[in-house]
C-alpha cells in the first residue's frame, strides 16, 4: 500500500517507521526462529509477520525525495539486528534500475567497474524456482531443475561465495571513483588532501580501503562539492558502530577502530583467503548503494524515478529489477 504525498515525506517519518520496526520486530523473529543465535547476515528477506512494518509497505520507494533515497541505507543497516529485511532488497533493485536506464547520459558510464556492480546486483537477486507452496510452484520448480544446467545450479546456489568476493572491489571501485579528482585510478595521489588522520601528497599510492574511506568523507564537501554525501558516510560509518551482536562489525577490543577500519578488516580476511564464508554483502551492498545515488545527479535521478514510479506496478522490462518478484 503506497502512501499519499510520498514526495514530500521526511526523514522523521522514515525514523518513525524504523523505530517501529525495531519495536516490533524482533519478537515476531524470536516466534519464527529457534535455536542457538546465528552470526553476521545468516538471516536475509524472511517473512515472519513484520510486513505491515517494512517501509515498503508504506510507499513505493520510487517516489521518495532523492535526498532520502540517498541516505536510506544509513536507516537500512539499523534493521540487520533482526535481520537484511526486504527494504534493503527493494533498494537494491531500485538502484540497478537506475543506473541501468541512465546508461549514456550518467557520470556512472566512466566508472570501469559498473559492470562489476550489476553483476553484484544480479547475484543478489539470481534464484531458481520458488518455494513448493503449491503443486503449480511445485511442477515449475522441477520443470526449471530438469532444464538448467548444472554447473548454473552450482553457481546460483553458491551465489553467496560471489557476493562475499565481489562486494569488496566494487566498494573500493565506486570510492575510487569518487575520489578520482584528487587519486588515480591505480591509487597514486594526484591532489594533497588529508583523510582526518594524516595528510597525502602528490605521488603517493593508497592501497588502504580505510584510508579511502576516511578521504572521502573528510573531502566530499571540500575536494568534491558532495557536503551531503560526508555527511550521509559518517551516519552510515557511525550506524555499523552500533551494530549489537551478533551483526557486530567493529570488534570491541580494538579501541581505536572506526567502522571503516573494520570494514577495511573484513575486506583483508575475505581476499587474502584467511576466512571463508563470511558474510557482509549486504551491508557492502548498501554502502555502494549510497555513494552511487550521491554520484548521479538531481536531474538524472528525479527524471528516472518519475518515470519508474509512473510504470504499472507489475509492468516487467528487460534488464529491470525494480519492484522484485517475492
Amino acid at each position: 500500500m503506497t502512501t499519499s504525498g510520498s514526495s514530500q515525506i521526511s526523514e522523521n517519518v522514515i525514523q518513525k517507521i524504523i523505530d517501529e520496526y525495531l519495536k516490533h520486530a524482533p519478537s515476531l523473529m524470536k516466534k519464527f526462529v529457534s535455536g542457538p543465535p546465528v552470526t553476521e547476515e545468516n538471516f536475509m528477506f524472511n517473512v515472519f509477520g513484520q510486513q505491515q512494518y517494512l517501509l515498503i509497505a508504506q510507499f513505493d520507494l520510487a517516489t521518495l525525495p532523492v535526498k532520502i533515497l540517498r541516505r536510506l541505507p544509513v536507516h537500512l543497516i539499523k534493521q540487520f539486528v533482526v535481520q537484511v529485511e526486504l527494504d534493503s532488497l527493494w533498494y537494491w533493485a531500485l538502484t540497478h534500475d537506475i543506473v541501468e536506464s541512465s546508461g549514456g547520459y550518467s557520470v556512472l558510464d566512466q566508472w570501469p567497474l559498473r559492470s562489476g556492480f550489476t553483476t553484484l546486483l544480479s547475484a543478489h537477486f539470481a534464484e531458481l524456482g520458488k518455494a513448493p507452496i503449491n503443486r503449480t510452484v511445485e511442477r515449475l520448480n522441477q520443470i526449471i531443475y530438469a532444464a538448467v544446467p548444472e554447473p548454473v545450479k552450482d553457481l546460483v546456489m553458491n551465489k553467496d561465495m560471489i557476493l562475499t568476493y565481489l562486494c569488496y572491489p566494487v566498494l573500493e571501485g565506486i570510492v575510487r571513483f569518487a575520489l578520482s579528482p584528487i587519486i588515480d585510478f591505480a591509487g597514486k595521489v594526484t591532489v594533497p588532501f588529508n583523510d582526518g588522520r594524516k595528510s597525502y601528497r602528490p605521488g603517493r599510492s593508497i592501497s588502504s580501503l580505510a584510508v579511502l574511506l576516511h578521504a572521502l568523507e573528510i573531502n566530499a564537501p571540500t575536494l568534491l562539492s558532495k557536503p551531503d554525501l560526508a555527511i550521509d558516510l559518517r551516519d552510515f560509518r557511525l550506524e555499523t558502530e552500533l551494530l549489537a551482536p551478533p551483526t557486530q562489525i567493529v570488534p570491541p577490543q580494538i579501541k581505536q577502530a572506526d567502522g571503516w577500519d573494520s570494514i577495511y578488516q573484513l575486506r583483508n580476511v575475505v581476499l587474502h583467503g584467511t576466512k571463508g564464508g563470511q558474510l557482509r554483502s549486504s551491508l557492502i551492498t548498501n554502502l555502494i548503494c549510497l555513494i552511487i545515488w550521491h554520484l548521479m545527479d538531481d536531474r538524472t535521478l528525479t527524471q528516472e524515478l518519475q518515470r519508474i514510479a509512473g510504470l504499472p506496478r507489475r509492468f516487467l522490462l528487460p534488464r529491470r529489477y525494480y519492484p522484485p518478484e517475492f
